[in-house]
């Protein structure tokens, strides 16, 4: 229940943060926003090294182990931030808006933030504390989003996405050292480090395949349609997420902590799950994506009736992928396997998202992301077979 909880808030904060946008913004302003915020993805995908995950797994647990990953992730946080600056210089010079490239600097400057956080509060998700995780996560989710409406009010541009965003940062690091009071310690011991690396080494590569398969479609939008069919399609991309994506992932990162301490689950009790995981999040999706467009309409009439046809398409294709439990694979250390269903996706994606992009617009786009999905999720119902069957 208090997943439950803590998804249902991030949902309905999230959808409030895109009705004030949507009322506020112009498809236009919000398809500057979106091309700035494709670096920073380009980064968060880069930046999945794995250490965490592998804090997780770990069944001997130390204070080094902590210590170690923690630096890891600051040190790989500043690296990428350095390099991000100066390529933003070169990006910025392409999508050509006026202060894209401080803009874009705000948005990189989150993850240094982020690499600072608390090296203790994976622990909530080890110990499978949900209560104070879900405390936690409620505390920064209602935070953003009231600073976030507050902003986009006061200043009427997407500047109050862009600093929202960052206070979200700054607030979720800084509550971290409240809750779970730590002094710095920068260490990294040899051994634990290595092994720590290899773990997330494959989810390294799953990360920038996650780019490919979710903001290259961004890209392409941005490159073979213009800006403001991007921001029509990053708005209904928005929502989905919202409304889908992200309450759905809170449940996810739940189950691997509690996979991991059981690793070994018999094989009709991963079906019985599976398949009433799958008839859940089918059942709500196709919901959603017959109500919300109609909703949509309602509030917001033709100003993004463009976004409402390709909305319904992202929210089928986000409930298809959120069947797809990556967190079994992890629990099983098989993140090779992770891997493997990511490649796939993002190949498939790739073949068809120019295509039918030119086609279609940005209901192409959508069409492409669904059908990388449904392959993906074909082999991953292979490989959990063949998992599940040899333990």
């Amino acid at each position: 229940m208090l997943l439950y909880g803590a998804s249902l808030v991030t949902m309905l904060s999230s959808l409030m943060i895109v009705y004030f946008s949507g009322s506020i913004l112009s498809p236009l302003e919000y398809g500057y926003f979106s091309a700035a915020m494709i670096v920073v993805t380009l980064l968060e995908s880069t930046k999945q090294l794995g250490v965490k995950e592998s804090i997780i797994a770990e069944k001997n647990l130390t204070e080094e182990h902590l210590d170690t990953g923690w630096t890891i992730d600051l040190i790989k946080s500043c690296i990428l931030c350095c390099i991000a600056y100066f390529g933003a210089y070169f990006y910025a010079s392409y999508v050509e808006f006026e202060y894209a490239y401080l803009m874009i600097c705000i948005l990189i400057t989150t993850l240094l933030f982020e690499g600072l956080i608390n090296k203790n509060h994976i622990l909530f998700r080890k110990n499978l504390n949900f209560k104070k995780l879900m405390y936690f996560d409620i505390s920064c989710v209602l935070f953003y989003s009231l600073i976030t409406v507050l902003l986009l009010i006061l200043l009427k541009s997407a500047w109050a996405l862009v600093i929202g965003f960052l206070l979200k940062s700054i607030f979720t690091t800084v509550l971290s050292y409240l809750v779970l009071p730590t002094k710095f310690n920068f260490k990294i011991v040899y051994a634990i480090a290595i092994k720590q690396l290899n773990y997330g080494k494959w989810l390294l590569l799953s990360g920038l395949l996650f780019f490919l398969t979710n903001r290259l479609d961004n890209v392409v939008v941005m490159a073979y349609l213009d800006m403001e069919a991007l921001g029509y399609y990053a708005f209904a991309f928005s929502i989905a997420n919202g409304v889908v994506a992200s309450p759905l992932k809170s449940i996810t990162n739940a189950l691997f902590p509690l996979l991991s301490k059981d690793k070994y689950i018999d094989r009709a009790t991963a079906y019985k799950t599976l398949l009433l995981l799958a008839l859940i999040v089918l059942c709500y999706t196709g919901t959603m994506s017959f109500i919300l467009p109609f909703l949509l309409d309602q509030l917001f009439e033709e100003k993004w009736s463009e976004s409402y046809n390709t909305l319904a398409v992202l929210i089928i294709a986000l409930g298809i992928n959120a069947i797809k439990l990556d967190s079994y694979f992890m629990a099983m250390s098989l993140t090779k396997v992770k891997f493997k269903i990511e490649l796939l996706r993002a190949i498939v994606t790739s073949i068809s998202l120019i295509p039918l992009t030119i086609l279609l617009g940005i209901q192409g786009a959508a069409y492409s992301i669904l059908i990388g999905i449904v392959v993906a999720l074909i082999f991953w119902v292979i490989s959990m077979k063949k998992v599940l069957g040899s333990h």
